[in-house]
Formats: C-alpha cells, sequence, structure tokens
C-alpha cells in the first residue's frame, strides 16, 4: 500500500505550489488534489471504506465556496473511524484566532498551518508522522 499526501482546497495555484514543496522536501506518497470539497469528500469517503493507503495526510483549507473546511469535517465525522494512519492539517490563509481554537479542539485536526505551506512545516510533519 501507498501514501496519500491529499490537499482539499479551492485554489490550484496553491494546490500546485504545495505539490511542489511536498516534492521537494520528499514526503512519501502519491499526491491528489481537489478544488471542490465536495468532490474531495467523496474521494475521501472512498479512501476510507477501501483502505487502500497506509498513511494519508490531508491538507484541508477552512474558507471555500460551496462546502468550507468546518462542514467538510462535520461531514467526514459521519464515517471517520479515527484511523491513527489519516492525518488532516487544517492549512489556511485565516489569522482568525477562533479558527485556530477552533482547529485545536477538532478532535481530527492535528494541527492548524498558515498557508503558505513551507519545506520546514513539512519537515516537521514528516518526522511526526513517519
Amino acid at each position: 500500500m501507498n501514501n496519500l499526501n491529499l490537499i482539499i482546497d479551492d485554489d490550484p495555484i496553491n494546490n500546485t505550489f504545495c505539490k511542489f514543496i511536498i516534492t521537494k522536501v520528499g514526503l512519501e506518497g502519491n499526491f491528489q488534489s481537489f478544488t471542490n470539497p465536495e468532490e474531495g469528500l467523496q474521494f475521501v469517503t472512498t479512501l476510507l471504506s477501501e483502505k487502500s493507503y497506509s498513511k494519508v495526510i490531508l491538507f484541508l483549507d477552512i474558507n471555500m465556496p460551496v462546502m468550507n473546511g468546518w462542514d467538510f469535517l462535520k461531514e467526514l465525522e459521519k464515517i471517520y473511524k479515527n484511523d491513527p494512519e489519516f492525518n488532516i492539517y487544517i492549512l489556511s490563509s485565516s489569522i482568525s484566532e477562533q479558527d485556530k481554537s477552533q482547529a485545536d479542539a477538532n478532535k481530527l485536526v492535528r494541527n492548524f498551518i498558515s498557508k503558505p505551506l513551507s519545506a520546514p512545516i513539512l519537515e516537521k510533519i514528516k518526522n511526526e508522522i513517519y
């Protein structure tokens, strides 16, 4: 089984940058991104039911149209079985203390990361997870 690095963010430029920095740092695994959070949720739902990856790192934006990151997490909670190999990080440009507190309080979220994603942050994540 492979590892997967997953980005759900409505900004395709950010997704491309994330792929670049993930590849540069050498974070193990395949890469998948979604600009539509509903499609991303459908993908994650299938992923969790099939257990087709050994480790998943999901970078989730908060501020997206149609379904924001908090709505995404509420839907995910309905199917999520507390899999320790499935790691969710909020990746956001939000500077709101409320967003940071909400991320800290959410049992599905490992950490809140301010955009842009950086090599030092990815190195830290790599050391935590692998």
